[in-house]
């Protein structure tokens, strides 16, 4: 079941867009649990960039990284080809499976995220041409990241992902684009920003200073070795 919230001139628009997406559900013949729910504001879930997903260093942000390099390696391709870019090392690196799988809140068969890959579409929204960065990577319906093509319709846009968010990818942009900027006026690469400096912030405040942070990096580290145990005895 979507759920919509009336959303001016394109209420007609997205009713169509769940409708059509509930019958590709249904032909897949899923649960209906594994069906998205359609928002307006949209859900957390689909701020794949914004929630810095997935790792501790986050696949959308490497992602990001990998599109921005191809985009500036490749004479053929200019930023203007950065969202179709990114979406291809989504594709191929696993990102916009995994995304799809977390705004369902269902872990899909590989055989339906062959077919759902090609309905869901990452949007980098408000970027001219560079001046953007991975926060602004949302994962949308095909046909509605298709509305907002070149930040058509501004409005919208925000209604759709809602003020304060819009706000906060906004704020996000321009310290992104400052600092690409001030490198290219060193004639240096841009540094990479420490990704999510709030919930960093939040780790580091409980209990004793770095406590929070240090059992963070102890537990990810016992894990990586559980996966490297694990690899040498399937060898």
């Amino acid at each position: 079941m979507w759920l919509t919230k009336p959303t001016g001139k394109y209420f007609d628009f997205f009713n169509e867009v769940a409708d059509s997406y509930d019958q590709l559900f249904r032909s897949l013949r899923l649960p209906a649990h594994a069906q998205p729910q359609l928002l307006v504001p949209i859900s957390p879930g689909a701020l794949t960039g914004a929630n810095n997903c997935y790792g501790e260093l986050g696949l959308s942000g490497k992602t990001y990284s990998e599109a921005m390099a191809r985009v500036e390696e490749d004479a053929s391709l200019t930023l203007k080809d950065l969202e179709d870019v990114y979406n291809m090392v989504a594709s191929k690196n696993g990102l916009l499976g995994m995304a799809i799988c977390a705004l369902c809140g269902f872990d899909f068969e590989e055989r339906h995220l062959r077919v759902l890959c090609r309905h869901f579409r990452f949007r980098i929204i408000l970027d001219d041409g560079g001046a953007s960065c991975s926060e602004a990577a949302i994962l949308m319906p095909t046909p509605i990241a298709s509305l907002f093509t070149n930040d058509s319709d501004v409005g919208t846009l925000e209604r759709f992902i809602g003020t304060a968010r819009l706000r906060y990818i906004k704020t996000l942009i321009g310290n992104a684009c400052a600092l690409r900027t001030t490198a290219e006026q060193a004639c240096v690469r841009p540094a990479l920003l420490v990704p999510n400096l709030e919930r960093l912030g939040k780790v580091i405040d409980e209990g004793s200073a770095f406590d929070g942070l240090k059992a963070q990096c102890l537990a990810c580290l016992a894990q990586l070795e559980l996966r490297e145990k694990a690899k040498e005895s399937e060898g």
